[in-house]
């Protein structure tokens, strides 16, 4: 995770609001600003800058506000220090109770066609340093015990499963093919989802590494998955998996026997050596 210090100073877009002039400028929406367009939106109070321009279907990157920062012949730096192409910072008083969203981004789809984004995110990397396409982070300093969540997945739905609605969508692909450069012949990546516990840290853990809550028709599935190894779960010698909620009943190896234990006494046991079988610790065949 990037644990960057915002040293930069606020980014003024005064580059892109010349350019008001033009026969497609941007223009200052009065007080209240009815929704004409779709009257189902309630009239909007802007007090800042609004910038509203006729649209079309070639607009590209032309169509609002574009900030294009060109660093490419900038050397050196402090690392640590954070340079913006576009900067937003809120706060949020201790006294507020109203939502305060530092970055808003609504996208009302009607096509019936095409791939329409809210928000998208991409990183090219061209050169050998880290490269993130995205980071949420978010620091807890008081300990409290109400949420605290570096990303959240919403997904609002109505009727039955369409097969089509997922929640986290995690593919790996090649770089040089999707960017129009041949293939790679080989594109592998190294974890699909990976949780951690920050090395800086020794002390800090996960309760749960991962949890299911709710209503589920399957809890893991990789019957549709192709697995080179053929290995679809493993675990470490030593580690169990418990087949209750109290970790009671339990099934592991671990020094050449595979057990199944109940309050930590073996209950049946199998020797991999030997094929002979235990019984509460007896030997029966």
């Amino acid at each position: 995770m990037i644990r960057s210090t915002f040293l930069a100073a606020c980014v003024v877009l005064l580059a892109a609001l010349q350019g008001c002039g033009s026969s497609q400028a941007e223009s200052v929406a009065p007080a209240e600003t009815p929704a004409a367009s779709n009257p189902t939106v309630p009239a909007q109070n802007f007090q800042g800058l609004a910038v509203q321009r006729p649209a079309t279907a070639t607009d590209a990157l032309g169509g609002g506000i574009s900030v294009m920062r060109d660093a490419s012949a900038v050397a050196g730096g402090t690392h640590g220090f954070v340079n913006a192409g576009l900067f937003n910072r809120t706060t949020a008083g201790a006294n507020l109770t109203s939502f305060e969203w530092a970055h808003l981004s609504i996208l009302d789809n009607y096509a019936r066609a095409g791939e329409n984004v809210a928000i998208y995110a991409q990183a090219n990397k061209f050169g050998t340093g880290p490269t993130w396409a995205a980071v949420s982070e978010v620091a807890d300093t008081t300990g409290s015990s109400t949420g605290t969540v570096a990303h959240e997945f919403d997904m609002w739905t109505s009727g039955p499963d369409s097969g089509a609605r997922i929640g986290l969508d995690v593919v790996v692909g090649d770089a040089r093919r999707i960017r129009g450069l041949g293939g790679s012949g080989q594109a592998e990546g190294s974890v699909g989802l990976r949780i951690g516990a920050s090395s800086v840290t020794p002390y800090a853990r996960w309760t749960r590494g991962v949890q299911f809550t709710g209503g589920h028709a399957l809890g893991i599935d990789t019957s549709t998955a192709t697995i080179s190894s053929g290995t679809a779960l493993r675990i470490a010698e030593g580690q169990a998996i418990a087949l209750d909620a109290t970790d009671t009943t339990r099934l592991h190896y671990q020094a050449g026997r595979v057990s199944i234990t109940s309050g930590g006494r073996p209950v049946f046991e199998i020797d991999m050596a030997t094929g002979d079988l235990y019984k509460m610790g007896q030997r029966v065949l």
